[in-house]
């Protein structure tokens, strides 16, 4: 099991398979917030597919800088960003099938960063704040790691 983060505060946990299927990389991927597991930490996703939609969510984190939203309580940003026009701009959730039944978003003032989240469709909304940069940090070690790993099992098969 691989953890990019703080295991306590805000992580991205992957593991591969035994049979990973080479560049398909199949294995888990879920977040952990505040104690909380967030998607399914037993359901199995393409890696390869999470890799390329987090460079995707890394590419975007201009524009989660939001000094306004940022200002408003957990909910309000949720119902903000959830109800608006480019959700997924603000949206830090790796669709693959593990994380299908949960919304993550992140907003930050430039500073700190709100995490706000659902752990399933029509459950409770929550959120943190973290007062240094834990969230883009870690959705950066592990597009690394997907994008390092991705690459030599592509280069395994072309030899």
């Amino acid at each position: 099991m691989k953890i990019f983060g703080d295991w306590d505060r805000f992580c991205i946990v992957t593991q591969l398979d035994a049979d990973y299927c080479g560049a398909w990389l199949n294995g888990t991927l879920f977040f952990r917030i505040s104690g909380n597991n967030i998607g399914e930490p037993q359901e199995d996703n393409s890696l390869r597919d999470a890799y390329y939609i987090l460079d995707s969510i890394v590419y975007r984190k201009q524009s989660r800088i939001n000094k306004t939203i940022f200002q408003m309580d957990y909910k309000n940003i949720f119902k903000i960003i959830d109800e608006s026009i480019f959700p997924s701009d603000f949206s830090i959730r790796v669709n693959v099938q593990s994380m299908l039944r949960c919304r993550v978003y992140s907003v930050s003032d430039g500073e700190k960063t709100t995490v706000v989240y659902q752990k399933e469709y029509g459950s409770e909304i929550m959120g943190v704040t973290f007062c240094d940069d834990l969230v883009e940090h870690s959705l950066t070690e592990v597009l690394g790691y997907l994008e390092n790993t991705h690459k030599i099992e592509v280069d395994k098969e072309n030899t």
